[in-house]
């Protein structure tokens, strides 16, 4: 007995439908990528949100730093040639960030990860933060990034700082540290000493003896008098000099401690920002 034609038209269905999913998941697997988008001063910019769509489907999505500072954000391909040629070797992940999913290029560069923990998720943190695995921090926005380790209550508490305002904040704490990782990356992993806050007693006497005293010359004069003549003699007791002291310094790593070195690297940014803003 023959099919009927709907009995006939039931596998073709079934395969034009599998024919238009498999189209429908290459398409999607296709998809060109988006990326986040900046240029120059637009990169430091909180409120600026852009992207790009790229053009290509083998492009990626790049971030460009110079000085940790980011400068540019985009695909890939559509780079200008100065900071394209950034993102090759030696210079990629140093100065370049490239990733290829969409709108993956949110993060800095590797160079300037940080240890990011808290003491009560884990005792790493304090006892041993050399075993953790650093990670990168997100763009800085105003300014760059910079690790810190700060009491949070009695907790310690290891991470990015990214705005100056959190900086400053930071800096006029005494239970948060800064430190740079382009000068040392992960810098923010020593075991940090609760009780080693500055000596200021030492301090002070160590700024009142360091001065020398001005040399003192007591005299005295005594006359002998003789049939004939009068002549004076002088007796001069020798000089005397204080020895300057100083004080040791403070070797252990204290949340107490400055850094004037951070604070400039905070405060040049901050002068060169808020001066292109009002250009």
């Amino acid at each position: 007995m023959p099919e009927s034609p709907s009995a006939m038209s039931n596998p073709k269905c079934s395969a034009l439908g599998l024919l238009v999913g498999l189209l429908l998941a290459s398409g999607t697997a296709l998809a060109l990528e988006k990326c986040v988008y900046c240029r120059g001063i637009n990169c430091q910019r909180s409120s600026y949100q852009a992207e790009e769509q790229c053009s290509d489907l083998l492009d990626a999505c790049a971030s460009v730093f110079e000085g940790g500072i980011v400068q540019a954000q985009g695909c890939l391909e559509g780079l200008e040639d100065g900071w394209r040629a950034l993102c090759q070797a030696p210079s990629k992940g140093v100065d370049c960030e490239i990733c290829v999913s969409d709108k993956c290029n949110t993060v800095g560069s590797e160079r300037a990860a940080c240890l990011q923990c808290a003491e009560s998720e884990d005792e790493q943190c304090v006892n041993a933060p050399q075993l953790l695995v650093p990670q990168r921090c997100a763009i800085a926005r105003t300014g760059r990034s910079f690790c810190y380790s700060k009491l949070v209550g009695e907790r310690l508490e290891r991470g990015c700082s990214l705005s100056l305002s959190d900086q400053m904040d930071c800096l006029a704490s005494g239970g948060c540290q800064l430190c740079d990782p382009l000068e040392r990356p992960h810098c923010n992993d020593e075991v940090i000493d609760f009780n080693a806050a500055p000596d200021t007693t030492t301090e002070a006497t160590s700024t009142s003896t360091s001065t020398p005293s001005t040399p003192t010359t007591q005299s005295t004069t005594t006359t002998q008098t003789t049939p004939s003549t009068q002549q004076p003699t002088t007796t001069s007791a020798p000089p005397t000099t204080a020895t300057p002291t100083t004080a040791k310094p403070n070797a252990a790593f204290s949340l107490h401690s400055s850094s004037t070195t951070t604070i400039w690297l905070i405060i040049v940014p901050l002068v060169v920002f808020i001066y292109t803003l009002h250009k």
